[in-house]
Parts: structure tokens; sequence; C-alpha cells
């Protein structure tokens, strides 16, 4: 069965975005181990590390995040196994409600933050619209 309009569009965006949550996330896992290196050699092994650490931990959260969203996206193209796509799109809804937790407990509470949070829900929601829709017919 082909996938209803919805359904392909978040599923294309989730592929863009999923890979370059990839991209991202791959930097900051490099990032996190460079700071904790660099604060090891100049003596704050503690704080860097507490730094590193977060940084690693963040970048985990978004290359998982990335990784489903990925699948997700390329499984909602092809229209196929709606169930399994039902329980991928409530994944990235749990996983962006960590993330949003964690930016806003990590950083100042700023109008990209709170954009970037919302269109993370926005998204998960609009793809399990549409894969109802396709279950539905």
């Amino acid at each position: 069965m082909k996938a209803n309009t919805l359904l392909k569009v978040v599923s294309i965006i989730f592929i863009i975005f999923g890979a370059l949550s990839l991209l991202v996330a791959l930097v900051g896992l490099a990032g996190g181990a460079a700071v904790a290196g660099i604060g090891a050699a100049a003596g704050e092994a503690g704080a860097a590390a507490a730094v590193g650490g977060i940084l690693v931990f963040a970048s985990i959260v978004a290359c998982a995040g990335g990784i489903v969203e990925f699948i997700a996206g390329i499984m909602g193209v092809k229209a196929k196994n709606m169930k399994a796509c039902k329980i991928l799109g409530i994944i990235i809804i749990v996983i962006s409600v960590i993330g949003l937790i964690m930016t806003f407990t990590s950083q100042e509470v700023t109008g990209a933050n709170i954009t970037s949070g919302i269109l993370g829900l926005v998204l998960p929601v609009l793809y399990i619209l549409g894969v109802q829709k396709q279950i539905n017919g």
C-alpha cells in the first residue's frame, strides 16, 4: 500500500533529521572526549570529566534518536509494518522528551530551545497520526 501524504512527508523529514542528528552526535562524542582529555591534561580532571561525560551522554541520546528517526523515516516511506512504525513513533516521542528535559536542565531556556522542543514533539505526533491514517485506510 502506498504511504499517505502526511506519513510520507514526515518520514522524509525524519530521514533528513535522523541523518543530521547522527552527524551532530558523532561530533559531540568527539568533542566530549576532547573536553575530558584537555581538562585532564590541564589538571582539572574532575570538572572536565563531568562536562565531558555530560557531552558524551547527550551525544549518545542524540545518536539513538537519530538512528530511530532514520529507521522510522525509511519504514514510513515504504508504508509497511505500521505496528512497528507506531512503536518507533512512540520511542521518538520518549527520546524527544528526554532531550527536552536535558536541554531545559542544562541550558538557559530560550525561544530557540522552546521552538526546538515543540518541533521535537510535534513531528512524532504527526508521524503517529500518519501511521494511524495509513492503518485506517
